[in-house]
Parts: structure tokens; sequence; C-alpha cells
């Protein structure tokens, strides 16, 4: 920018040399009676020439000024951007860490109402009746009142596994056989291909848990229709062999 201002200043002095040696050789030429004419011509010519000159290099040192201040916008815009994304990963990582407080103290409590009583709670056993191994999510209510999803497990066929304890009458969970059929219902909640655990609760959003590629299906209900506390046995089936729920 610098060196367009001085290639017009001298463009503008070139024009003034210009005019004045135009003049100059007019008046050489003139009659005596015509120089005061020629003179007048000379002064306006130079004061036109200034005047444009001026005017041009107001026009660009204003568009400098402007790009300048716009550029400072830009840069201020850019820090500003950088400054909220940085307080966004921090209040992440805080949100992160409060969750995984919270499922540190419900495992914790898990533990320590189980050693203190061994009945008052269904354990669910889950068998494997398919002919392909099945991977499977769980949702329930833990003992200590907090709803639970976690996975997965992996069952091969005729293997059993007891994958839940709990109070509540009733659990959920979603199952995929190695062909990619899956078994589930209508109860939609968040997942994630690798293994995870996180607590079902508003007041910690899915996005506390940092959960890796999260996708979203739909868990299946089964009712536990024992009458008293105990073991319950539930047998899982092929895909394509259980309806929804």
């Amino acid at each position: 920018m610098k060196g367009r201002r001085m290639l017009l200043q001298f463009v503008c002095l070139w024009c003034m040399c210009f005019v004045k040696s135009n003049m100059s050789q007019q008046e050489a030429s003139a009659a005596p009676e015509s120089k005061g004419g020629s003179l007048l011509k000379w002064i306006v010519g130079t004061i036109l020439t200034a005047f444009v000159g001026a005017a041009i290099t107001y026009h660009y040192n204003q568009k400098s000024e402007n790009l300048r201040a716009e550029h400072e916008k830009e840069a201020k815009q850019e820090e500003l951007n950088k400054q909220q994304e940085f307080e966004r990963e921090k209040t992440d990582v805080r949100h992160h860490e409060a969750a995984l407080r919270r499922l540190d103290k419900h495992n914790a409590d898990v533990r320590t109402l189980l050693r203190q009583t061994h009945t008052g709670y269904f354990t669910v056993t889950f068998e494997n009746t398919c002919s392909r191994p099945l991977d499977v999510v769980r949702r329930y209510r833990a003992l200590d009142g907090e709803a639970v999803i976690e996975g997965w497990r992996h069952l091969g066929s005729g293997e059993s596994a007891s994958l839940i304890i709990t109070t509540a009458p009733e659990f959920y969970f979603y199952a995929l056989d190695d062909k990619g059929g899956a078994v589930q219902g209508n109860l939609e909640r968040t997942i994630t291909s690798s293994q995870f655990s996180y607590l079902d609760d508003p007041a910690f959003p899915i996005d506390w848990w940092d959960l890796s590629q999260p996708r979203r299906v739909k868990f299946r209900r089964v009712p536990i229709k024992s009458p008293s506390f105990g073991r319950v046995r539930y047998k899982l089936q092929c895909p394509s062999q259980v309806s929804v729920h």
C-alpha cells in the first residue's frame, strides 16, 4: 500500500511538471499581451492537478485504512473464537469429570449394598439360545436407584452370564449377532461400539459421557414376572426370531 501511495505522488508530480513545461512553451511562443492569461492557466492547471492528486491519495488512504480495520476485526474475531472454543473444551472436561465421579460413586454404592444384603433384588441371567454369538447391551435400574446402560457383553451360542442386579420389575436390552441382525424394541437410547457404561440420568446429558462414535438404537423391554426376588433367567433368541415389544 505504501508503494501505491508513492506511485500516485510521483504521477501527480509528473503531471504538475508536464503542465508547467507545457505552459512554459506556450509562454515562450505567446505574445507579450497573452502572458498574463498563460500564467493564469498554469495556476489553474497546477491547482487542479494538485487537487486530483490529493483526492486520489485520500481515496487510497481511506481504502487502506478500511482494509486495516477489517483485518483487525477478523483477527479479533478469530481470537474470540479460539477463546470460546477453549472455554467449551474446559467445560466439556469438567462435565466429563463430574459424570465419571457420579459413576464411580454409583459403583461404590452398589458394591456396598451388595455386601449389606444378599436378598431383596433380582439377579438376571442371560442365556444365548441362538445358534450364533450375540453381543448384549443392557439398561436397568440398579440397587441405588440409578438407571444404568452398559455394554458390551459377548455371549457365545449356548453361553450364559448374570448381567443385571435390580429391584425393578423390568429391564431393557439390545443385542447384535455376528451378521448384523439386532434384537431391539421401542426405547431409544445411545450406545457406542466400544465398551461403555453410563447413567441414564437427565442431570448428566449424553454428551457429558464422552462416548466414542455414539449412535441411537432401540432397546427391548422385558418385564420380570417372578412374584418374588431371586434369580431370573432370560433366554436370548436369534434376531429373526424375536418380535418387537
